[in-house]
């Protein structure tokens, strides 16, 4: 499913506007490109490792308990080596008040750190995603297959019911949006979609076509429209985002999310094959753990004393270079070899519309 590093991109292109766009843009993209681009990595992530883990899991020639290391092993492998040397370089440096908080990044704690008064850095959402996946195969080794649609189902109804019961407690927007139940609906919703795509053992994308397809077309596109009449119809947007912001997002991007599963085509697809976009997906992890510190960075009296004083929009500019370049070193000197002992916990490899593979690994996010 080449297209969902296509989706990848987009998703960090969003969060790159979000940051690096300044007020002039925040203005007229009131819908905040940033969250936008939170949720659909969390849909897409939702989707793709919880049909990763079905597939190994029912394809198991062992015991559970070796699914779940080998699981682990690989998510740790992909995702701690440059979130723990991002972590590093910033404690150096002193940037984000990392020496006072960095145990709090180290142990994915980083919601927990913003709920207690701490510094917001991209951090929460990793914090977050693993939180939620330290969780999740247990939830899934321990459910029937016949009632894995509906435990699906319920995070996303869990994840709803806590945000009306968080509003009602008058529990600080902030830390809840933060929290593993304020991201339930759209972590929830990618799960629900790689639960009904996992069938017979292999991920099946036969469902999504004809009437039913259009449908969730039409959800998508109401959802969307929704928001969109809720920023620019009202003066209190406040309750009505609060209430269906979450939701409306993993409407779409579930939608989006299976339509790039299946293959983009006509101009679409060529854009989304394009190499240039393809690789801005494969590397759109480390751009997204590191892009918010570049600016300080820029803007260390060290660094000013050999650039001097920049405008804000030359230091975007550079951010946004340094945002691109620095990942891929990293991609080449450490992601990518590192990504080669996990041929050592090999898992399933997911063929879509095919048979299961077992011992061949499965390279993705």
């Amino acid at each position: 499913m080449p297209h969902l590093d296509s989706l990848r991109a987009l998703a960090i292109s969003l969060v790159l506007v979000e940051h690096f766009g300044g007020p002039l843009v925040r203005a007229y993209l009131p819908l905040s490109t940033g969250a936008l681009g939170v949720n659909l990595f969390f849909v897409l992530s939702g989707f793709l490792i919880s049909g990763i883990f079905l597939a190994e899991l029912d394809a198991r020639k062992s015991g559970a308990g070796a699914v779940l290391i080998n699981f682990y092993t690989r998510r740790a492998l992909r995702l701690v080596p440059v979130f723990y040397v991002t972590v590093a370089a910033l404690y150096m440096l002193d940037i984000a008040q990392m020496r006072e908080f960095w145990a709090w990044h180290v142990l994915y704690l980083s919601n927990f750190l913003v709920a207690a008064g701490g510094p917001l850095t991209v951090f929460w959402t990793l914090s977050v995603e693993e939180q939620f996946y330290l969780l999740l195969p247990f939830v899934i080794i321990v459910t029937p297959k016949r009632y894995r649609l509906l435990v699906a189902a319920s995070i996303i109804f869990f994840g709803f019911v806590s945000r009306i019961v968080a509003l009602w407690l008058g529990i600080n927007p902030v830390s809840f949006e933060a929290s593993l139940p304020g991201n339930l609906e759209v972590l929830g919703t990618g799960v629900l979609l790689g639960v009904y795509s996992h069938r017979n053992g292999k991920r099946d994308l036969g469902w999504f076509q004809g009437p039913l397809a259009r449908v969730l077309g039409a959800a998508a596109a109401i959802s969307f429209a929704l928001q969109l009449v809720i920023f620019y119809g009202s003066s209190h947007v406040f309750v009505p985002r609060y209430l269906t912001f979450r939701l409306s997002a993993a409407i779409f991007f579930g939608w989006l999310v299976l339509y790039a599963a299946r293959g983009f085509s006509g101009l679409l697809g060529a854009v989304a094959d394009h190499p240039a976009v393809r690789y801005t997906g494969r590397i759109s992890y480390g751009i997204y753990v590191m892009h918010t510190f570049f600016p300080p960075l820029i803007l260390m009296p060290e660094v000013k004393e050999f650039t001097g004083d920049l405008p804000l929009p030359a230091v975007a500019i550079a951010a946004l270079f340094l945002s691109w370049l620095v990942p891929s070193v990293s991609w080449y000197a450490l992601e990518r070899p590192v990504l080669g002992l996990r041929r050592y916990f090999r898992g399933t490899r997911i063929q879509k519309g095919g048979s299961l593979s077992r011992g061949e690994q499965v390279m993705v996010d």
